[in-house]
């Protein structure tokens, strides 16, 4: 679990935590930074489809310019 403490805690209304367990010899801290983006993507994601029309119509604007690059 990666419940560390930091001194910006205290100025948060809500404070996210992450869990994932890493392998003893990795440096990069693969599934804990995975776990993060996750976090954010979804955040993201939320906060663009339902808080902002503006938000809506550029994902939707990429959708369409991307739609012929698929397959």
């Amino acid at each position: 679990m990666n419940f560390g403490k930091s001194p910006i805690d205290k100025y948060n209304d809500i404070v996210l935590f992450t869990a994932s367990e890493e392998i003893k010899y990795t440096i990069f801290g693969m599934s804990s930074r995975i776990a993060q983006l996750a976090i954010i993507d979804s955040i993201y994601t939320y906060i663009i489809l339902n808080k902002s029309d503006e938000g809506k119509r550029a994902v939707n604007d990429t959708e369409r310019a991307l739609q012929s690059k698929k397959y």
